[in-house]
Parts: C-alpha cells; structure tokens; sequence
C-alpha cells in the first residue's frame, strides 16, 4: 500500500514556513472577492480617469508570487495561519498545482474546507496532466492540472510519493474590476421579458463598442470613446495586456493551420466573480510557466463562466499557435479551456461563446464543423495513441477524446454535440428559431460599412449578428435607425433587443453610442453623450422633459434636442443646461 504524504499551503502573498511535523495542517487561502466595481461616466459621457486606466492595463495589474514548498517523504506541516492572520487581503487570487521531478505519476489528493468550519470535504483527485509537455519548450516538469481555489477554503494536500506544491498568488487590482465593468459582461440567465430599467443606462452606453472612432465631434456624440475591445474577424475577445499577461519565456513554435478544436476545462472553483476573471489568468500562467517550465499559458483562448472570451497562448490569433493542451494533439488544433470545473452543463453564455470561436476558427482554416479531421498523434503521456498513429475525429472534440483525462467534465463533454450544432448553423438563424421568427425574407448580407456584421430580414423585423452577439430591431426604432444611416449613424449597431413597458406604452433600444426611446406620443429618436446624461439625472421621460421629440442638431458649437416638456443643451464651456417649458401637465 502506497504511502499518502500530507501538507497544505496558505495561499498568501508571504512566503511560507516549516513547522513541526503533524498528520494535517489547516490553512486559509486568500479570503473572498468583493462585487467588482462598474464603471463610471462623467457629464460630458466620456469615461472618467480611473475608467481611461483599462488601456494601459500591462502596465498595472499585480505581479504574481509564487511560493514553493517540497514534501520529501516526512509529513511536513506548512501553517502561515497565525503568521498571516492581520495581512489576508480580501482581493487575493489564488491557483494551486503540483509537480514531480522524473517520469511517471503520482496519486495526489487534495480536500478543502471553509477558513472558519471544522468539516473537511471529501479527497478529490488532482488529475495527472496530459496537456505538455510544451512543444515550444526545452523545460518540462511532470505535474498536475492547476486547481482554482475558491475565497474563504482551507486545502490539504497528500500524494503516495514525493511532489512540490506550487501556490501562485495575485491580487484582484483596480484595473481588473475596471475591465469586469467596461467588458461585454452578460448576466448568467437572460430573460425576455425583464423589467425596464434605466439606472445604469447612462453608464452602459458603448460599453461594448470595438471601434475608437469619435462620431459629431461639433456635437455630444463624440464624447462616447469607444471600450477598448480587441477583435479578429468579427469575434470579440480581452487581450493577454488587458488581463496583464507576462511575456512569453521562450518563442512559440507555429503550425501550417489547425484542423479543429480541442474544449476543455481549467478545474477548480467556478463562482468566481468577473473581476476576478483577470487574476485567475494569472495565476494559470504563473503555474505553467514558472512551475511546469513552459514558455506561456498553455491554452489558445479561455472563457469565463459569463461567456466572455480571453486571448490565452501568446504567438498570434490570427497564426495556428502551437499550444500546451492536449499532448497528442498540440500541434494542428486550437485549445480553448472554460474556466471552472464542469461536471454539470455549462451555462448558455458559454456555449454561445464557445460555438463562435469554432465558427471563427472553421471559417479561417476553410474546414466544415460537422465534418472529420484526421491528426497524427504526438504521442506521450496520457496519449489515448502512440505517437505516428492517427486520429479520426470529428472537428470539435473534448480534451478526453485524445487523453487519459476526464476534462472537460461530463457537463460540458455532454454538451459538445450541441456546440457543433450551434457552431454549423449561424447566429441569425438560432436567434430567428429560438424567437419563432418564421421564415426570412432575405438573405444574410454583410452590412456595407461594416463587415464584421451580418444582417437578414424577416419581414418587418431585422436580425444583426457580429461579436457583440445577435439583436433584432423593428417598427418605428429600425425607421429611425434607417433615417439616421443605418450602421453609418451616430448611435452605431444595436447592443441589446427593445425594451417595452415604459410610460405611455414606450420602448427603448440601447446601441453602441446611444439609446433610442419610442412611444406613440413622440415617436422614435436617439439621445447620446452629454444630452442623454444630463436626460437620465433628470429620470428620462419620467421626468420633467418626458420623452425626446426630435434629434439632437448641433449649431455653431451649441448641441441641442428637443423633449416633449422642454430642451436641453450643451457647450463645451457651459456643459448640459435643462430648459422645461412652463406648461401644464408637464411633470412625469
């Protein structure tokens, strides 16, 4: 019978110290997250300092301290508790690995518990991984996957042979709560049906805008600078500065073209808040690189719980980067992780994100979605095939498919057949389907000045789909979309479907750079920049104003719009003025 050696790590940012041996030790990881904070807007609309902050965000982020501590045989008891008790930082971020000098694998155990409980959970497998070695890299140790610990827990950790526990720690800064707010962020569950609400409008205006163009500079509009998203081909993702990635350690080798794509999960805990996303990323690549000896973070692209996508392996999106994901099948596939275990579905968001950087990639490299792929295996450990042997698989499998590994879960495995169908049909046909639509009335065309956008017609309705994800506009707000230039005007592309149930039976439609509201009293018009923010402290149109009646014209450097009840204008010198007309009635 093998023997379990026992040791346990706090994941703080000290370095950690060797007590007298005992069976187990009990150590806190890194308490908590806080709800990240939003961003905000100033008068004039445009994003305040801290929010300009997100662009230089390399520059910013926390570094990542790694702490390592070997266990030879001798039950060691690694307890920083007590030494740490006055400096736990709520913001820390912890991911947690082991590795092993020489060949063969090791039977290691972990189990957690809350900081302030008694009751351990039950030993769970950390599993050996398959994913390296890095064939970018001269440097390999054997190991396992990295493990994300959630806020608050106490892990043990045992193996039947000597390892070395790595912990990589960051802390959750300013700049990444900046990114969770300005990012495209959508709730865990849409509903078709929710409660109109403003609160947030004014600080949600092009948020998800992939543009840095200023529109009616003269005017307010230009005050909306567009979110600082990067995009290839249409699909929209956060970038390794962004989430403040370390430069590679070495170069990163390139294939001729990948033949298809390879899903996976991160393991470790998944309710994490999205401000923590950042330090997550972080942590893995810390453990890759400096544990596991790899030049980068092993993975093509990641996606979060709340289906928004980050730029993983450095070397180029738009080049078939050699990764560290699955051995056998590294070179010629792209690997993309979902962070968190999956052992049940995956959340929609995730699928949906998921199925467009498949069409991303399928439409690159030319090759079908529902179509086979035949790879030569690599070969090594955990290899389902020696190496020269070849897979016949379909083009978007599961990690397990080509490794001894259970990734990415029964969840998310189980959901694959879904995600290639998803992938095969288009966005604008799986929205038409699941809103009962009916049949089109045209076909799907490239908008003109836009070509990361698609467009169809069912009747008098228009579905868009591009990386901001897929809307469809009609009745009186897509004719006053069409008046103002279609994709050409101020407010851009449509970011969200109509809302309804205003006063007056009103609807309002958000866009990249403004919001057009309706009702039969004032018809459809856009507010945007400084006269839609001075508009929302007044309560939009239940307000003293009521709904806007005209759009905003501007003359001689004095913007101005007219509002049921009165007016509001701007000037570069005196900011927003409200003008309410002396009427009966007026107040809403």
């Amino acid at each position: 019978m093998k023997r379990l050696f026992v040791s346990a790590v706090a994941l703080t940012a000290a370095a950690a110290s060797v007590a007298p041996a005992t069976t187990h030790s009990t150590l806190p990881f890194g308490p908590g997250a806080e709800p990240f904070q939003t961003h905000t807007r100033t008068e004039s609309g445009a994003y305040d300092a801290q929010s300009q902050a997100a662009a230089n965000v390399s520059d910013q982020n926390a570094p990542v301290t790694t702490t390592k501590q070997s266990v030879e045989g001798a039950e060691q008891t690694i307890d920083t508790t007590k030494a740490n008790s006055q400096k736990n930082n709520s913001r820390l971020i912890t991911v947690m690995g082991v590795t092993w000098e020489g060949e063969g694998e090791r039977d290691v155990q972990y189990r957690t518990r809350h900081a302030q409980g008694d009751n351990w959970g039950d030993w769970e497998q950390m599993p050996v991984s398959d994913e390296g070695n890095d064939p970018s890299s001269q440097d390999h140790r054997e190991s396992t996957d990295a493990v994300v610990v959630a806020p608050y827990e106490v892990v043990q950790v045992k193996s039947d042979a000597p390892i070395t526990v790595s912990v990589s720690v960051t802390e959750r800064t300013q700049v990444d709560d900046i990114i969770a707010g300005h990012a495209i962020d959508r709730p865990l569950h849409d509903t078709d049906n929710a409660t109109p609400e403003h609160r947030d409008e004014a600080g949600e205006l092009g948020a998800t805008s992939a543009t840095n163009t200023a529109y009616n500079a003269s005017g307010t509009h230009g005050a909306y600078a567009a979110q600082n998203v990067a995009s290839v081909d249409g699909l929209e993702y956060v970038t390794r500065s962004q989430w403040g990635a370390s430069k590679p350690r070495c170069d990163i080798d390139q294939a001729k073209r990948n033949e298809g794509v390879v899903i996976h999960h991160t393991n470790g805990a998944s309710k994490y808040s999205q401000s923590e996303v950042p330090g997550i990323l972080r942590g893995i690549q810390a453990y890759h690189q400096k544990s596991r000896g790899w030049c980068d973070i092993g993975y093509n692209m990641l996606i979060d719980r709340f289906g928004k996508i980050y730029e993983g392996r450095a070397g180029g999106l738009d080049k078939a980067t050699v990764g560290a994901h699955a051995v056998a099948v590294n070179e010629g596939t792209f690997g993309v992780a979902v962070m968190g275990t999956y052992h049940k579905p995956a959340p929609r968001e995730v699928l949906d994100s998921l199925s467009k950087v498949i069409r991303w990639q399928s439409h690159k490299w030319g090759w079908k979605v529902d179509a086979e792929m035949k790879i030569r295996s690599a070969g090594g450990p955990g290899a389902l095939k020696p190496k020269g042997a070849m897979f016949t698989l379909p083009r978007v499998i599961g990690h397990r498919d080509v490794g001894e590994t259970d990734c990415p879960g029964d969840g998310l495995y189980g959901q694959i057949p879904e995600i290639r169908r998803m992938s095969t049909s288009s966005p604008i046909d799986e929205y038409a389907n699941k809103h009962k639509l009916g049949k089109p009335s045209s076909d799907v065309k490239t908008l003109k000045d836009r070509k990361d956008t698609q467009a169809r017609a069912y009747g008098s309705r228009l579905v868009l789909a591009n990386g901001h994800g897929t809307y469809r506009i009609e009745g009186a707000i897509l004719t006053a979309w069409k008046k103002m230039g279609w994709e050409r005007s101020h407010v851009g592309l449509p970011t969200a479907d109509a809302v309804c149930g205003l006063p007056g039976g009103g609807c309002y439609q958000k866009f990249e750079k403004g919001v057009v509201h309706w009702s039969k009293g004032s018809g459809a018009h856009a507010t945007s920049g400084a006269i839609h923010n001075e508009w929302a402290k007044n309560k939009y149109e239940r307000g003293p104003l009521g709904y806007p009646i005209a759009e905003e014209v501007t003359k001689k450097g004095v913007a101005s719009q007219k509002f049921q009840y009165g007016s509001i204008t701007w000037t570069s010198k005196n900011g927003a003025k409200v003008k309410v007309a002396k009427v009966s009635g007026n107040a809403k």
